[in-house]
């Protein structure tokens, strides 16, 4: 990797296999880039791809010129799936005053989503800033997060459809909330390092939410911009198979045993919300 001027924001993709969406993102992130004086870095996790098409992509993106990118930085993650640790590597590496992550099945629809992301982040009191992200049947997977004292936590307007309003037009407006999916989240480093990141006791489920907690406890706010717009194709019903092994419905519980016992005061006084 090159010695270059000075990095505004690194990118952080954590990926397995899945070649077609990690090129998908790639090269929407170029058109970014292009607008962004090319002052954007790359850091992409591999967590062990057994795809040899998504092996060779990887290994060709590291020995191209990294242009419209500042710099493309690939690593390797060889444990098992742990969602927090991984970016946290990635994080340690980032020379970036800014810190995106995103999960590798984001799709850019407009190349100024990351310039409408940094606009409340340019106020000193904001922590973390949130996208407004839509399943591909252009409906709302994501408008913020709210707390929930049993389930632990949801997405606002879960969805509702594309151009809806909201109540008291919430849709239209930056929000303050409590937490913002890290599916595409953007904070500084700064903040990041202050709260050491993410908790790695949660590997799979709520480590953006316990992040965003811990930065909001900081004395930071959350954001949510519906101004930064993307598409996220997570299935509608992840999460919620009944194929679920023993395993991985015993990890589950002991994650909502940790949020439960690690943000108690929080969850028990969080509003009640509906999701049209």
């Amino acid at each position: 990797m090159q010695a270059q001027t000075s990095i505004h924001t690194s990118i952080v993709i954590p990926t397995f296999n899945q070649v077609a969406m990690l090129s998908r993102l790639i090269d929407g992130l170029r058109e970014t880039a292009n607008g962004f004086e090319s002052n954007i870095e790359l850091l992409i996790v591999d967590n062990n791809s057994t795809d040899s098409e998504l092996i060779s992509y990887l290994e060709k993106l590291a020995s191209e010129a990294p242009a419209p990118f500042a710099a493309i930085t690939t690593l390797k993650y060889p444990y098992k799936f742990n969602y927090s640790a991984i970016n946290n590597l990635a994080a340690s590496k980032a020379q970036g005053a800014y810190l995106c992550f995103m999960n590798n099945d984001v799709e850019i629809i407009h190349k100024d989503w990351l310039d409408a992301m940094l606009v409340p982040m340019q106020r000193s009191s904001t922590g973390c800033v949130g996208a407004m992200l839509y399943y591909p049947d252009d409906t709302i997977q994501h408008a913020g997060v709210f707390l929930d004292e049993h389930n632990i936590a949801g997405h606002l307007y879960k969805n509702s459809p594309r151009g809806a309003t909201g109540d008291n037009n919430f849709l239209l407006s930056e929000q303050k909330v409590n937490a913002v999916t890290a599916a595409c989240l953007l904070v500084s480093k700064k903040v990041f390092d202050q709260v050491n990141g993410f908790s790695e006791v949660l590997a799979v489920a709520f480590n953006d939410v316990d992040f965003c907690l811990k930065v909001q406890q900081a004395g930071f706010e959350n954001i949510w911009t519906p101004h930064a717009e993307l598409y996220h194709h997570e299935s509608k019903s992840r999460g919620l198979s009944h194929e679920r092994s023993f395993l991985q419905k015993w990890k589950h519980k002991k994650e909502v045993r940790y949020m439960k016992r690690t943000w108690r005061s929080q969850l028990a006084s969080a509003q009640q919300h509906t999701t049209p």
